[in-house]
């Protein structure tokens, strides 16, 4: 159950990356790379505080932690084949 409570962590990462994309075709492209970063720090922030909030709550840390880089591993395959498909032009 607390694989599964460190892989639900996903729907916010994901609401906030895919928010963060409807914002690229509205900014310089000289600023893409903020873009990039603005999800990097994002993400990160997300994660940090679903761990410390839900964290304490979970009995197996193993499995939480597990499940945390399960929904960041899905996080970044789900941008990059994102991205793949639908790449950003200038």
């Amino acid at each position: 159950m607390d694989f599964l409570l460190g892989l639900l962590s996903v729907l916010p990462i994901a609401i906030f990356n895919k928010a963060v994309i409807k914002l690229v075709p509205k900014i310089n492209p000289a600023l893409t790379l903020g873009v990039v970063m603005v999800m990097l720090f994002g993400t990160a922030a997300i994660t940090i505080i679903w761990a410390v909030g839900v964290g304490r709550s979970v009995t197996d840390n193993n499995g939480f932690l597990l499940g945390l880089a399960a929904a960041l591993a899905m996080n970044m395959g789900g941008k990059i084949l994102h991205l793949l498909q639908n790449p950003i032009e200038d």
